[in-house]
């Protein structure tokens, strides 16, 4: 008869590096659905995190209910697109008490964030008294650091943060709430009489002292709470007292000054998964030990341990698991155990769960290179359009449409290459089988009398906005989600561009198209000229 499996008697002792293996989730720039984060705290539980850092709040949008300011999830959640489209969500009360309820099951802490006194655009949109100026302002639909921040000369802007944090405390039973405390124009408190009495009034130097000053006020409302302060390392400006934890993002230099100052630190700056995979691939995670610098060896029990950021600027819920994983596995191993030097057999146990993955319809990444990378370029040769496109996966296809209409499983699709022959809005996005890998792109091709006519410019474009002549004649509409290199920019001079239309033509209109985003100096012209010959 068959022998029935038996597993020989065996002792496995095992337990973690560090207390704290944290995964952070921005749902602030981009709304992230309860499922979504659900199914995050199962695969987190899987690979033995334990912390989940929920970023709850920032400029482009406020996520968190607060039955007291109704205004803040009724205006501060909610953003205009470029296109007009309206934009946001939130998560109530109930919601949250879910997730929290769920992630304990699976022995994970939700530790919330809150941002102050900066990227408190969107609380100030919905509550303008909150900033220096009290000016009403829109929710931010661009990224960057916004000079709308808490101002720390109102008393009432205290009552309101506090009001605020009772809430948020009664809802997470974690020790600990992080307020952010990251890229603040302190600078706006300068200009302001009220900062600048209250400066006068408790002997604080500068803009510095001031953050100071908010952070210790916060801390002691919430360890009047029992909650401990957690913030990104900028806390320290100013001094910082030792009970908070900082949260180190730039680097072991700040990492020092906590560490001397007697704080516990979180490590977060050598896993940030926002980072392009091609620019920290599942091997660069693996092979780089950050804890063992001996700056964070010699303080054992200060390290708490670290957490992975995934800021949310460009990742949307159809693309953030490819930035997840594999490349928690890597951060996994760090956050556990020290990782042996043998990659090949980490990537063996990691390939292993791709399986694993794909069941849970987890679009997770490639190791080393992004999902895909398409470009479109006009060929004036054979008159023809040609989409390339560099895949992370041989099996991942391009599935597209013609008409501006969003591709689903069905539509038609192609590899490497798609030719087209007519001007036409060109919509593509990424699956493998039935999933779709991330949000679609969109390429305009418009009827052109100058289509292929040589260009001049008088002066060449700046280097990192190098596109050719051929770019202004192409048929190509330029948008905000195309790369710098497809743009001519000029830097300290004017475009000054010639097309030669090779025979007379008759001209009805002339359309031109230029980018503006402030927050990167990018601006449009004054004015713009034509003349004809």
């Amino acid at each position: 008869h068959e022998v029935p499996p038996a597993i020989p008697a065996v002792g496995i002792e095992d337990a973690p590096r560090h207390a704290w293996r944290g995964v952070m989730l921005d749902t602030a720039r981009h709304f992230y659905p309860v499922d979504f984060i659900k199914r995050q705290i199962d695969l987190m539980a899987y690979y033995k995190f334990d912390v989940f850092h929920w970023h709850l709040t920032d400029d482009q949008g406020w996520r968190i209910q607060i039955r007291q300011y109704p205004k803040l999830t009724g205006v501060g959640a909610w953003r205009t697109e470029a296109d007009g489209s309206r934009y946001g969500g939130f998560y109530t009360q109930q919601e949250i008490r879910d997730v929290v309820a769920y992630a304990s099951q699976r022995n994970i802490m939700v530790v919330p964030e809150v941002e102050m006194p900066g990227h408190t655009s969107a609380a100030i949109a919905a509550y303008p008294e909150l900033s220096c100026s009290g000016k009403p302002i829109d929710v931010p639909a661009t990224w960057g650091v916004f000079r709308d921040v808490d101002c720390v000369g109102k008393d009432s802007a205290f009552r309101f943060l506090e009001n605020v944090l009772d809430e948020v405390a009664a809802l997470f039973p974690s020790p600990y709430v992080h307020i952010g405390g990251d890229e603040v124009p302190e600078g706006v408190w300068a200009d302001c009489e009220s900062c600048q009495a209250l400066a006068k009034e408790n002997g604080l130097t500068g803009e510095a002292g001031l953050h100071s000053y908010f952070v210790r006020r916060i801390q002691q409302y919430l360890s009047g709470k029992g909650k401990t302060l957690v913030g990104w390392d900028e806390i320290m400006e100013g001094g910082m007292d030792p009970g908070a934890i900082v949260e180190v993002w730039r680097g072991p230099q700040e990492a020092a000054k906590a560490l001397a100052n007697g704080n516990r630190i979180l490590i977060a700056s050598p896993f940030y998964l926002d980072t392009p995979i091609d620019n920290m691939t599942l091997e660069d995670l693996y092979r780089s030990d950050p804890f063992a610098n001996p700056l964070y060896t010699a303080h054992p029990k200060l390290v708490l341990g670290g957490e992975a950021p995934l800021w949310s600027e460009h990742a949307t819920p159809l693309n953030a698991d490819a930035r997840l994983y594999p490349r928690l596995f890597a951060i996994a191993e760090h956050f556990w155990g020290s990782p042996k030097d043998d990659y090949s057999g980490f990537l063996l146990r990691a390939r292993v769960q791709e399986a694993s993955l794909a069941a849970r319809h987890v679009a997770y990444g490639p190791e080393d290179k992004d999902i895909v990378d398409a470009r479109l370029r006009f060929d004036p040769t054979y008159k023809r359009w040609r989409v390339r496109a560099a895949r992370g996966f041989d099996d991942l296809r391009l599935n597209y449409t013609l008409d501006g209409s969003q591709p689903t499983v069905r539509s038609p699709s192609f590899g490497d290459v798609l030719d087209l022959y007519t001007p036409a809005t060109v919509t593509m996005a990424p699956f493998r089988g039935d999933v779709q890998y991330q949000a679609s792109q969109t390429f305009k091709i418009v009827p052109n009398l100058a289509l292929g006519d040589p260009v001049a410019f008088a002066t060449p474009p700046a280097t990192k906005y190098s596109g050719g002549p051929m770019q202004l004649t192409d048929g190509i509409l330029g948008g905000p989600d195309l790369p710098d290199s497809a743009w001519a920019g000029w830097e300290g001079v004017d475009m000054d561009a010639s097309v030669d239309l090779g025979k007379p033509v008759t001209i009805k209109s002339v359309d031109t198209r230029f980018l503006q985003d402030s927050n990167e100096w990018i601006l449009l012209p004054r004015s713009v000229s034509l003349e004809v010959s």
